[in-house]
């Protein structure tokens, strides 16, 4: 349930990182800090999409079905989910997420205070914690 990204994911997550605060910081909001807590179970969220071929904040399984249960179980308090699916690339990622209302204000919000960001092949997500 608790998943670690592998070295490439890694560095792919760090740039989505910087490009988030980046974008945070363009609209006057202040940065997020990384959260390794969130991180691996959003990780393991984009995998368990990948491997079993579905798309959705809500998992199959009851055990781990909503990003609230995944953080919980690997010791983290999650707040807001965003999910993406297409592209490898961060800077691909973070433009479809900025240019989705709903995505994009939980980007910004205020509220935020950390962030835990997962990839594996072309299965993106973030979870945000205050």
């Amino acid at each position: 349930m608790c998943c670690v990204p592998s070295p490439a994911e890694k560095a792919s997550i760090d740039k989505a990182f910087s490009l988030l605060n980046a974008h945070r910081a363009a609209n006057g909001v202040p940065a997020v800090a990384y959260d390794e807590g969130l991180q691996a179970p959003i990780e393991a969220h984009v995998h368990h999409m990948a491997i079993h071929s579905f798309f959705a904040h809500q998992s199959p399984e009851v055990s781990v079905s909503s990003p609230a249960i995944r953080s919980s179980l690997c010791g983290a308090k999650g707040a807001a989910e965003i999910l993406m699916a297409g592209n490898a690339d961060p800077e691909a990622a973070l433009n479809a997420w900025k240019n989705s209302s709903i995505h994009n204000s939980i980007m910004l919000s205020s509220a935020q205070k950390r962030v835990g960001i997962g990839l594996y092949g072309y299965y993106w997500g973030m979870v945000f914690g205050q």
